[in-house]
């Protein structure tokens, strides 16, 4: 079933934090919030990375690691298909471009 249309709040869902802590979807704070869902073994998920950095992408950037065999809620609440997948959310957590490339999020950011 697919989820989180263009338009609508998106789903929240829990994380682990790079120290180790839990967080919320909902609790990261920022006027625009870019979620990057990606796979370590990903090459065109590593080229997105790059091209993140390259494009000086100005709002919070979430990177989340999709491995299927570990967050598998991940999957079920964002249809996760294929990695990478990117989601720019605004502060309400509501979806303005979602699976868009990087090239046209850049280009609706500016």
């Amino acid at each position: 079933m697919l989820r989180n249309y263009v338009g609508d709040k998106v789903i929240d869902f829990a994380y682990t934090t790079e120290a180790g802590g839990r967080s919320t979807l909902y609790r990261t704070k920022g006027d625009l919030l870019f979620l990057f869902f990606y796979h370590i073994d990903c090459d065109m998920c590593k080229a997105t990375k790059v091209n993140i950095t390259d494009h000086g992408i100005d709002c919070k950037i979430k990177t989340l690691y999709a491995d299927q065999d570990k967050n598998t809620h991940l999957d079920a609440l964002y249809g996760l298909r294929t990695t990478p997948t990117l989601y720019l959310l605004d502060k309400n957590k509501t979806v303005l471009l979602k699976e868009t490339p990087i090239e046209i999020i850049n280009d609706y950011l500016k």
